[in-house]
């Protein structure tokens, strides 16, 4: 880890507003801004965040970039500028979506590959406070024939559908019925939108369905779906009791899914000492059908953020003062 890693995560780990475990309600989640700013790591207003989760046995569990976590296991301890929240991990720094992909999770690179495809990753990464809906591997493996030769102004088109600007949307923020505006324009630039249904513990943005959500990045939060959103298809509504929901894309040529499958676009990524070689396709095999995991929700606190700072310092870590500021 370089200097400057080390010094963007000790930021990481101090909140800029004081918050203490028993001013949240169990059951509850909340994300709070952190001290890092530096433009090199953090896009988001504010700065980079955490979220923070009390569960029912009263336990707070942090969540950061790759979906690390870590439990709370000495909380509320006073020093003259706020509280130290000790935790027994270190959190991760969220960063581009690019790096987030290949590092930790392969499923998230298909749609990774056809920004570089397009050459629209560097316009992406420079997006500020972006919540991105993305398709997993298989929703594009489903439909590779289908953009083997799409329009590439067509397929943009298609990519922006899946970014909402301006707006980092947790899944307690995800509210039924609302149409989120994207970065995809119709005709006359009006912006096109998504449609939010929420049933029960799940989450359909149109009729795709959300099978992970909030995981951290450098310019905002993802929310991972199943299926390829169409943005000339925008009043498509999921039926919440189906196993599968009616194609946004007719599908064409080669539709076969799942890990023996090339995944598509891999090759458009810009190579590196590990970088991922495509597997040969096999047979054409029906698109699988899984129930994705149940979404424990809940909405944000309301309680007001008091103007004071606190430190989250890592077991065994100890802890430091530099002026004012609790860091590890």
């Amino acid at each position: 880890m370089d200097e400057d890693m080390i010094k963007a995560t000790l930021k990481y780990h101090i909140l800029k507003t004081q918050i203490r475990t028993k001013g949240i309600v169990s059951g509850d989640i909340v994300s709070r801004p952190t001290l890092l700013q530096d433009p090199k790591y953090s896009n988001v207003t504010g700065g980079a965040q955490i979220v923070l989760t009390k569960l029912p046995s009263d336990e707070v569990v942090l969540t950061s970039g790759f979906s690390t976590r870590g439990t709370i296991v000495g909380a509320d301890i006073p020093f003259n500028n706020g509280v130290v929240q000790v935790i027994d991990a270190v959190m991760r720094v969220p960063l581009p979506l690019a790096t987030t992909a290949r590092e930790s999770y392969p499923d998230l690179v298909a749609f990774v590959g056809a920004l570089y495809k397009l050459g629209l990753y560097e316009e992406f990464n420079s997006w500020k406070d972006i919540t991105v809906f993305l398709p997993d591997t298989k929703a594009f493996q489903h439909l590779a024939g289908r953009f083997k030769n799409e329009d590439d102004a067509a397929f943009r088109h298609i990519l922006k559908y899946h970014v909402v600007p301006g707006r980092v949307l947790h899944a307690w923020n995800l509210e039924n019925g609302s149409a989120l505006t994207t970065y995809s324009r119709g005709p006359g630039q009006v912006p096109n939108t998504i449609t939010v249904t929420r049933n029960g513990n799940y989450i359909f943005l149109n009729s795709a369905q959300v099978i992970m959500t909030d995981l951290l990045i450098s310019n905002g939060i993802v929310h991972v779906i199943d299926n390829v959103l169409n943005p000339g298809n925008q009043t498509a509504l999921p039926n919440p009791q189906a196993k599968t929901q009616a194609p946004v894309f007719t599908p064409t040529g080669a539709t076969s899914v799942g890990h023996r499958v090339a995944t598509p676009f891999v090759t458009d990524l810009p190579c590196t000492q590990d970088c991922p070689e495509p597997e040969p396709t096999v047979t054409d095999s029906p698109r699988e059908t899984h129930t994705p995991p149940t979404l424990e929700l809940a909405r944000p606190t309301s309680n007001p953020a008091l103007p004071q700072y606190t430190g989250l310092t890592g077991h065994g870590l100890g802890l430091a003062a530099l002026g004012a500021l609790a860091v590890l």
